[in-house]
This record gives C-alpha cells, structure tokens and sequence, in this order.
C-alpha cells in the first residue's frame, strides 16, 4: 500500500537573523515573546498544510490548549501580525485566511521542488 500523498512541508526556511528582523522584534515588543511563539505555531500549521490555513473557533480554541494562552489573546496577537504584515490583510478579513506572498512562494517553490524529484 502507497504511503498518502502529503499535503504540505515537512520544514521550511527560517532565516539566522529572524529574531534581528525589524518585523519580529515589533511583533515581540506588542506582543511578548509569546506572540513569536504563536507565530512560529501558526507557520508551521500553515506550512505543514500547504501555504494558509482558516482561521475558526476551534482552531483557536486548539491554538489555546496546546500553548497555554487565552483564546481573546491569540485573537489579539494574531491580528497584531496582520498589521505589521506578516500574514495578508485582505485575506483575513475575506475569508478568515492567515497566508502570505513570502508564505506561497516558499511553499511553490518547495513543492514544485519536490515535484521535480519525483519525477527522475
């Protein structure tokens, strides 16, 4: 029996100086550093599941029980992540959608990869 097709990443790239990068430390600043560390939750879901994931009432409430934090506070960090543009805008607001450009090029990029090796 063939092993499923896998949906997302099994990694992705984090780069040496994500916690010097001005974006991060503005998140860390607004949100602590337990905003860092739902934003590394968030990308890794994201990440392990294609390039975004929906934004519900039970992903929350899974996102709380796992990390400890309320539910009101993620809600709040998530959208501090929004304003500095970590994740895009008009995509949440549509559709409760956390993705981004950097998010779907890493993610085509790492697939179409894949895709190649496969296929020799």
């Amino acid at each position: 029996m063939a092993r499923p097709i896998k949906k997302g990443l099994d990694y992705f790239p984090l780069n040496t100086d994500f916690m010097n990068n001005r974006t991060i430390r503005r998140l860390k600043r607004k949100g602590g550093f337990k905003a860092i560390v739902l934003y590394m939750d968030l990308l890794c879901d994201i990440y392990a599941n294609s390039y975004f994931i929906e934004i519900t009432d039970n992903y929350i409430f899974d996102l709380s029980d796992q990390l400890g934090l309320e539910e009101k506070d993620i809600r709040s960090m998530i959208e501090i992540m929004i304003e500095l543009g970590l994740f895009h805008e008009r995509s949440f607001d549509k559709s409760h959608i956390l993705t981004s450009e950097t998010i779907q090029a890493v993610s085509y990029t790492h697939l179409r990869a894949h895709e190649t090796l496969m296929n020799l």
